[in-house]
């Protein structure tokens, strides 16, 4: 038993060694001919599976055929092997292509899984972060920096802490995790000195409010609490950002092998 993970960048999922096994053939047995209810396998160099979309990228299918070459050269005889595609309800949710490495063993024994290959996300190095508190992200340099603009709540932190105390971080919470669109209609809201009443529906994952002609806001927290907020406590201006690299968790086609 053995397992190999390869982490690979979600936006290229190319191979630089792909060129060296792109004509090797293979016998394939994709989804849609399962589904159509035929087990009929065909002939397809990685290659031309690729650049079809037979298999989904580069990286799996480079080693989709390097699996292929160390079975055949370990023994395994080409005419007994094939590769069987995860239908739909067969793949894990976190998992966007997957492949079996099958054998056709003697009588009745029909065909054994003996190797999977899967390009599976990175869901293991999420569920560790989250468990650990580590992040377990890679940053990349851009060849261009992505410049965006958006909305960013600013806070007189004195002034908040004296007029909440306690009850200042649930506050910014609120107002920090609103969409793009709220957090417009705040800052108008709070420039024509309209009161804006907001209620956090846990339940529903959303804001519903509405508003009246006062000089302050009024945000309600999950609890009930009722904040009142001026311009004095909150002001929201749109920034530019630069952004000159990438976080992300990197998707590993992974394969592993089992007893056979």
């Amino acid at each position: 038993m053995a397992e190999i993970e390869h982490f690979v960048d979600p936006a290229d999922k190319s191979h630089e060694r792909f060129s060296e096994i792109r004509d090797v053939v293979l016998s394939l047995l994709p989804r849609q001919t399962q589904e159509s209810g035929s087990s009929q396998t065909i002939e397809m160099s990685v290659g031309d599976a690729v650049g079809q979309g037979v298999i989904a990228k580069e990286t799996l299918g480079y080693f989709v055929a390097r699996i292929s070459q160390f079975l055949i050269k370990i023994g395994i005889d080409r005419e007994r092997l094939r590769f069987r595609q995860h239908m739909g309800n067969e793949m894990a949710h976190y998992a966007t292509d997957c492949w079996d490495a099958e054998i056709r063993g003697r009588g009745e024994a029909g065909w054994t899984e003996c190797v999977g290959c899967a390009d599976r996300a990175a869901y293991d190095l999420s569920v560790h972060s989250q468990r650990t508190g580590q992040s377990l992200v890679v940053r990349q340099a851009l060849k261009e920096p992505i410049v965006t603009e958006r909305e960013v709540p600013e806070w007189n932190k004195k002034s908040m802490g004296m007029a909440f105390r306690q009850d200042a971080g649930t506050l910014q919470k609120v107002v920090e995790d609103m969409e793009e669109d709220e957090l417009l209609k705040l800052k108008a809201d709070l420039a024509q000195g309209f009161v804006v009443f907001f209620h956090w529906c846990p339940n529903l994952s959303a804001h519903i409010f509405w508003r009246s002609a006062f000089s302050t806001a009024v945000v309600t927290s999950v609890d009930g609490k009722q904040f009142q907020l001026t311009p004095a406590l909150l002001t929201i201006q749109r920034k530019t950002f630069k952004q000159s690299g990438t976080s992300h968790f990197f998707p590993s086609p992974s394969f592993h092998s089992l007893p056979f």
